[in-house]
């Protein structure tokens, strides 16, 4: 989160921004904010919210990752026990 002198310098240029745009522009230009810490899109609107002074009502929230992917193959190895019931540790392959 933004605190303390530099987030209330970053929160007043972007109000700033948003003041001062539509004097010079007919139309205002996209904003776009991610957050990668917050626990919910709740959160993250009110904190854009606080930053930005945009209302929540006109947020987009995008949810799906949309990036390609390759496939994935999980593998599970469970090593064989020995006369105790103990586990053997084997040294790590050669990478």
């Amino acid at each position: 989160a933004y605190r303390g002198a530099f987030g209330s310098h970053v929160g007043l240029v972007l109000r700033r921004l948003r003041r001062l745009i539509p004097l010079y522009r007919e139309d205002f230009p996209q904003v776009i904010a991610c957050s990668a810490t917050c626990g919910s899109v709740e959160k993250a609107a009110g904190f854009f919210n606080e930053l930005t002074g945009l209302a929540i009502d006109d947020l987009t929230v995008v949810s799906r990752d949309g990036a390609a992917q390759g496939e994935k193959t999980f593998a599970l190895w469970n090593p064989p026990l020995l006369d105790h019931g103990e586990t053997r540790q084997y040294p790590a392959p050669p990478s």
